[in-house]
């Protein structure tokens, strides 16, 4: 998650593979540039989002409205 703001457009970045961890139900994406991801979103040719912490969204719309309230969340917890 962005500490400081939320970018205008998400960066999304092609998978290249999976790795199967057996303490979750989800796939962990490889990437060409960034290897394995920790700390992910994938979206799904439906336009679904599931992210690293299993949370899942209907669409990326719905992704971004989430990451906007918790970054407000942290806004007001740090003020």
């Amino acid at each position: 998650m962005w500490t400081t703001k939320i970018p205008p457009q998400l960066e999304w970045k092609p998978v290249v593979a999976f790795i199967y961890e057996p303490v979750s139900s989800l796939l962990v994406p490889i990437t060409v540039d960034d290897g394995r991801l920790n700390d992910y979103a994938v979206r799904s040719p439906s336009g679904k989002v599931h992210t690293s912490s299993e949370r899942f969204f209907e669409n990326v719309e719905e992704y971004r409205e989430y990451l906007c309230k918790e970054l407000a969340k942290k806004r007001t917890k740090a003020a």
